[in-house]
């Protein structure tokens, strides 16, 4: 069961894993798997462009209202993408041109507002876009009647691009320059003869933008007007307005039936050409015919034209998305939104590696992705079962099963079905729609006119209305079949190859089954119909989402709510367990105990219970044995039990000592006669000598001495060899005894005087006593000094004293040497530590730290009368210091000539 347990838990690792994968790399997933499949990628560019230094950038819309740009080289290498930072006005607008500068910068010329504005914006890699110009357009025309009545019509979208649009791009050394180019066509009706008249003209303004911004108004022209009368010239679609700037800063323009270049026309005949493009670098103007698909160049020195290059497509290529003329006079192909060709004068370079990765690269990838997800879900496997020794929580391993399983079954149902199905459906609501909307217009003859000539029609609906907003534009093409150049040709004779949106293939399909075919991408919808040699192609510009189906949402929330359901009631029986298992630890580990409350009214809450009454059980009896342990350690402290080497009290008996170097404190303290010589005050001198205890012996144990033999006038400390730690606990007790003496004096109780001795010497630790009562003692020949020492504090009023042994670290406090003292055991010489005095005391011992010295030292020398002359000299100046006083009684008391020196003694 166990083992089945962990399959099934990496199992779910591997599910969630994929989950993940799908989720934040879904993109790269059906990227790649699209190129492997269907040898390029599902996203479809719109618009290609060309700097003069050749970088080029291709646009394409990465949501409904985000525009994405891929910069890449000449080569198509280096290809780097960034999102421009467009204002909520242009968001979903429809890109009119684009323009590169290397590839931190673009122009964008968008229409916005249902192409009622075009507004130019130059936007920077990380940086809002700059807006530079914004021309609203006029959505409302007129018909003219002869009898002086006006009819007004509504402009459809396409239309209105046509009346307003960027001309071209060029760059002159850091500066920008295009062209604005606005077009008024009127049209008049005789209402007897409904004979029409087309009156169409126009305006071109020039603009430069420098590199750190601002833009400037270089010229304003207006363009030569152009009548059309006649039922074959009012019907067709006129060519379009070109025009460019030059390097001088004139205008180059073209479309009112002559090629005119800064005011001078070139000398070439244009009567049927129809100029679509322009691009100019240094002296040489390119422009490219779509009458004929030719590239020609003007030395605009000598203005003379000549041709460079001969536009060809296959019959069987994609559709064409985009076709733009570079500064350099190359030409790019966009076919179907993902295939790239750069046509040259020497021949073609594809560069559609540039849009799309190729199927080594998405093997590749796709392998990276997968070997990921495998090692991610090995990774989580061996932390959660290996690291954690197979301990995995129940509610975690229990929800993260659900999840896993529901995220994988949501993502295959929202990748592998759905999303699929609503591309079908979507598809179809598209073909219904445009099937309903072209059935009055699929009997060809309505592009017949009387003289049985086919026109070229572009005002169809484009479908502007509420209930189709996901359809933004549409367009028609009417091309014929000539058998002789076996091409498709619109009526003025240009191949129907080179229009944007034209796909040979689908016209075929409709031509050979004299039916309908049709063609659709993310952003467009072509459908085909065809009457004998005619064809005619209504292309419909779409919203690039990808909707879901109704049923989508349902399921997905069903799937989501199952999952939050199934892990908030795991996590909560989680949870409880959780407590559990804490208590059950803290119960282990004997830590203080906190009652569970679980309400839970099952088996888990009967559990809860249980543990309480054991713990409550358990606290009872350790606070019984808490206190007799502290009984124990009153009479014997914990230190002491370190010292024997022992852990417990019941491993000690009599026959365990200790012995080893130590240093010691023997601390006397003594109250005033009265208080021990009247009964009556038994009780204060009971409290007194608690309350002086208890004030210092704690001292002494922190600073890691073991105090014991208590006494009502001493106690004994015994600390580690360590002699500054020595001096400085006996100067910290006797600070305290002074701000002890301060709060009994203020409070009218007796005051206590203490001293102290220090020395070093070998300890004997041990317990003594009968086979009833034992207790812990200490024995060193060290005691007998340090009762000595106390004796001497008395006499020289001193309060605390120490042997030579302590005196090697005595530099850093006030200190002297005191004398000697003869014992039994030789000489003692002894020195007085004065930091612990009251201020005054220690004030003047510190200022007569050096003849006091030598007074000592002229009395030890036998020169008694120097040495009584220096401490009566003392005497006066610091009558509070008790070694003056007493040296200055024994000087007075030796008789120099009969002693001898050396049997001088304290």
């Amino acid at each position: 069961m166990k083992r089945l347990k962990y399959i099934v838990f990496v199992f779910a690792f591997i599910l969630w894993s994929y989950s993940i994968a799908c989720i934040f790399f879904w993109d790269g997933f059906s990227k790649y798997l699209y190129v492997l499949y269907q040898g390029y990628s599902e996203r479809e560019y719109i618009q290609v462009a060309a700097d003069t230094d050749g970088s080029m950038c291709a646009a394409y819309w990465e949501t409904p209202e985000q525009l994405g740009l891929r910069f890449f080289d000449a080569d198509g290498n280096h290809p780097t993408e960034w999102t421009p930072i467009l204002p909520a006005e242009a968001e979903a607008g429809y890109l009119g041109a684009l323009y590169p500068l290397g590839k931190d910068t673009v122009f964008l010329a968008i229409y916005e507002q249902d192409s009622r504005a075009l507004s130019v914006y130059r936007a920077r890699k990380g940086e809002p876009a700059e807006r530079l110009l914004r021309r609203d357009i006029e959505s409302i025309g007129y018909v003219e009647a002869l009898d002086d009545g006006k009819y007004s019509v509504e402009f459809t979208v396409l239309a209105r691009r046509e009346l307003c649009r960027i001309g071209t791009f060029s760059r002159q050394q850091d500066e920008i320059r295009f062209t604005l180019i606005e077009s008024r066509d009127i049209s008049k009706i005789d209402p007897t003869t409904f004979d029409f008249t087309r009156y169409r003209s126009g305006t071109v303004e020039s603009y430069a933008c420098g590199a750190d911004g601002g833009l400037r108004k270089l010229d304003e022209q207006t363009l030569k007007p152009e009548t059309l009368t006649g039922a074959a010239e009012v019907w067709q679609r006129s060519a379009p307005y070109v025009a460019v700037v030059l390097p001088s800063g004139g205008l180059a323009f073209t479309g009112t039936g002559e090629f005119t270049v800064d005011g001078t026309p070139l000398r070439a005949d244009y009567t049927n050409s129809n100029i679509t493009q322009m691009a100019v670098s240094g002296s040489t103007l390119y422009y490219f015919d779509n009458a004929d698909g030719t590239v020609y160049y003007a030395d605009l020195s000598a203005m003379r034209v000549q041709q460079l290059l001969r536009v060809r497509r296959d019959n069987g290529a994609a559709v064409l998305t985009d076709l733009a003329l570079t500064p350099s006079g190359d030409v790019l192909l966009l076919e179907g939104g993902w295939r790239l060709t750069r046509l040259q004068p020497g021949g073609s370079v594809s560069l559609s590696h540039a849009l799309n990765p190729g199927k080594l690269q998405s093997l590749a990838a796709l392998g990276a992705l997968l070997l990921g997800t495998v090692l991610l879900a090995v990774v989580l496997s061996y932390i959660f079962l290996n690291l954690r020794r197979g301990s995995i929580p129940l509610a975690m391993y229990w929800a993260f099963v659900i999840l896993s399983v529901a995220m994988a079954l949501g993502e295959t149902l929202r990748y592998d079905i759905m999303e699929p199905d609503a591309r079908s459906g979507r598809a179809n609501l598209y073909d219904v729609t445009i099937r309903s909307k072209a059935e009055r217009l699929n009997d060809l003859e309505y592009y017949m006119n009387d003289e049985g000539l086919v026109s070229y029609a572009y005002n169809v609906d484009p479908l502007e209305s509420t209930e189709y907003p996901e359809i933004r534009g549409a367009d028609q093409i009417v091309a014929i079949w000539s058998e002789e150049k076996q091409a498709y040709l619109t009526r003025e004779g240009e191949p129907a190859e080179l229009i944007t949106g034209f796909c040979a293939e689908a016209a075929d399909r409709a031509r050979e089954a004299q039916s309908t075919a049709y063609l659709h991408t993310r952003t467009q919808y072509s459908l085909v119909t065809a009457q004998d040699n005619i064809t005619v192609t209504y292309i419909f510009y779409t919203d690039p989402r990808s909707p879901s189906l109704p049923m989508a949402r349902p399921v997905i929330i069903a799937l989501a709510i199952l999952s939050l359901t199934a892990i908030v009631v795991l996590s909560a029986i989680g949870g409880s367990i959780r407590r559990l298992g804490r208590g059950l630890e803290r119960y282990s580990r004997a830590e203080p105990w906190k009652r569970l409350r679980l309400e839970t009214a099952d088996e888990l809450e009967g559990i809860a219970s249980s543990l309480n009454s054991m713990a409550a059980d358990r606290e009872s009896e350790e606070r019984r044995r808490n206190r007799m342990v502290e009984s124990y350690r009153r009479f014997v402290p914990e230190h002491v039990l370190d010292l024997l080497g022992r852990r417990s009290i019941l491993d000690v008996d009599k026959s365990t000592y200790a012995s080893r170097e130590m240093a010691l404190l023997m601390v006397s303290f003594a109250f005033p006669e009265s208080l021990y010589s009247e009964s009556s005050n038994s009780r204060l001198l009971f409290d007194s000598v608690n309350a002086i205890i208890e004030r210092t012996a704690p001292i002494a144990t922190r600073q890691g001495g073991t105090v014991f033999n208590f006494s009502y006038y001493e106690y004994d400390v015994v600390m580690e060899n360590d002699p500054a730690r020595v001096v400085s606990t006996a100067v910290v007790l006797q600070q305290e005894a002074l701000a002890f003496n301060e709060s009994r004096a203020r409070e009218g109780l007796p005051t206590v005087t203490l001293r102290i001795a220090l020395d070093v010497g070998n300890v004997m630790f041990g317990v003594v006593g009968d086979s009833a009562h034992m207790q812990p003692t200490a024995l060193s020949s060290s005691f007998t000094a340090a009762r000595e020492l106390i004796e001497l504090c008395e006499r020289l009023d001193a309060g605390i004293l120490c042997t030579e042994a302590i005196a090697s670290c005595l530099k850093q406090y006030g200190s002297r040497f005191i004398g000697k003292r003869r014992t039994k055991d030789g000489v003692l010489r002894v020195y007085e530590i004065f930091d612990g005095d009251p201020y005054e005391t220690r004030k003047g011992k510190e200022t007569t730290l050096s003849r006091f010295s030598q007074a000592v030292m002229a009395y030890y020398s036998g020169d008694s009368s120097q040495a009584k002359r220096i401490f009566l000299e003392l005497a006066h100046e610091t009558p509070k210091d008790g070694g003056v006083r007493y040296y200055l009684y024994l000087a007075d008391r030796t008789d120099v000539s009969s002693d001898d020196p050396g049997s001088f003694s304290l």
